[in-house]
């Protein structure tokens, strides 16, 4: 058992310490950079994880995805377990155990190829954000389709590898970040006039729909009818509008990668604008066709799940939507926190998205559940302006020649 946790361990610190050296042959790292960064990995907190990385590397040369995820998992789940009921019978808190065997772990641990690096994803590793970037972006060098280089991972992890600072969304809520959304919106400048027509049909859509349905006199509490109901007019625009968000995040991030001047800094916040691109259609395909609904009503009536706060079993999966992109705007906060026009709207869309689901999962009353609807409206409307923007400010960044062929190439795809 013992040579078999060594041989573990012995992989675990050769896996690392190959990856300080492509990092330094890169010129991503300095040699006395590297050389403190392996000294940090005798702390005695930090032998301890390595120890029980070692162990998850030790399962998973044996075995393979299913079976080496499932072990990796209760491997950990056993020694979380273990302290837990040693703390109640010693009546002392496990402190650093629930710091080394967190949940994040076990749920990384389930991952195929990355299952094995799960423990540097612990707080016990925490202090040193290399030990975990530097496993990560060896793994993601063997993702198939070359998806590495083809996604230009490598300016993701250079920029985290940075000690720059990223912001604070605290920063929002300064004086000068007021006097910056104002600036931002003045530099729109001809865009008004084509945002202006985007907006006056959404309003007059919405009022449509608003008077039908109060001349018709039909009752809101079994399901949104008229033009509210599902795949009718007002849940269509919306759909449309978050497709071509959608559009403009993937043709955005493509187009990114032939700017000649993008900084580091430019060239990590373009992945959000990709990912929220990649999360706008799987959203906009799944309320157009209630996928949300259908599965949360399945979960219902399979397992006898009641909502105990929500008030739907289906708003629980919104709000899993909802913690998805808070987590995904909070990574990539320091192009939140831009001064581009951009993210200015992005920032008023996730405003009007946060007031959607809160009213959508938590309303009780006819008055606030009515703030639904036009929230939602609101919502997918400034996600295509911002999306759209994103896309014209990449455009902007590019020499005309190259902006000229390469919009061209993207339509022709799109």
């Amino acid at each position: 058992m013992s040579n078999w946790i060594e041989r573990g361990q012995k992989a675990a610190e050769t896996y690392v310490s190959q990856g300080v050296e492509v990092w330094i042959v890169e010129g991503r790292l300095t040699r006395d950079r590297a050389d403190a960064l392996l000294v940090t990995m005798n702390a005695p907190e930090v032998e301890r994880a390595m120890l029980h990385l070692g162990a998850h590397f030790a399962i998973s040369l044996p075995l393979r995805f299913p079976f080496g995820a499932l072990a990796r998992f209760f491997y950990t789940l056993a020694l979380r377990l273990r302290a837990e009921v040693a703390g109640l019978v010693r009546r002392r808190a496990p402190r650093d155990e629930r710091r080394m065997h967190t949940w994040l772990v076990m749920l990384v641990s389930l991952l195929p190829g990355f299952g094995r690096l799960a423990y540097f994803f612990s707080s016990a590793l925490a202090g040193e954000k290399l030990l975990l970037l530097i496993p990560v972006d060896k793994v993601s060098r063997k993702l198939p389709f070359s998806v590495y280089r083809r996604l230009h991972l490598d300016s993701l992890f250079v920029f985290w590898a940075r000690d720059e600072e990223t912001g604070s969304l605290r920063d929002l809520f300064r004086p000068t970040s007021y006097r910056r959304a104002i600036v931002a919106i003045r530099g729109l400048g001809s865009d008004l006039r084509l945002a202006s027509i985007v907006i006056g049909v959404n309003v007059a859509v919405f009022s449509v729909g608003a008077y039908l349905f109060l001349e018709s006199g039909e009752a809101w509490e079994t399901a949104p009818p008229g033009w509210f109901a599902e795949r009718n007019v007002i849940p269509s625009l919306n759909a449309l509008q978050l497709l071509a968000g959608a559009a403009f995040g993937i043709m955005a991030y493509r187009a990114f990668w032939h700017v000649k001047d993008g900084s580091q800094r430019d060239a990590a916040g373009i992945f959000l604008w990709g990912i929220g691109g990649i999360g706008l259609l799987v959203f906009a395909v799944d309320d157009y066709f209630t996928i949300h609904e259908h599965l949360g009503r399945w979960i219902q009536d399979t397992f006898e799940v009641l909502p105990g706060v929500t008030n739907m079993p289906d708003d629980l999966l919104i709000l899993g939507y909802a913690v998805i992109g808070v987590s995904v705007l909070y990574m990539f906060r320091m192009e939140l926190l831009s001064a581009r026009a951009s993210s200015t709207l992005l920032l008023f869309a996730a405003i009007a998205a946060v007031l959607m689901v809160t009213t959508d999962a938590f309303a009780t009353t006819p008055a606030l559940k009515a703030l639904e609807f036009p929230a939602q409206t609101l919502a997918t409307m400034l996600l295509m302006f911002a999306f759209a923007r994103r896309f014209q400010e990449v455009r902007e960044m590019m020499p005309v020649a190259e902006s000229n062929r390469t919009g061209r190439e993207l339509v022709k795809h799109h």
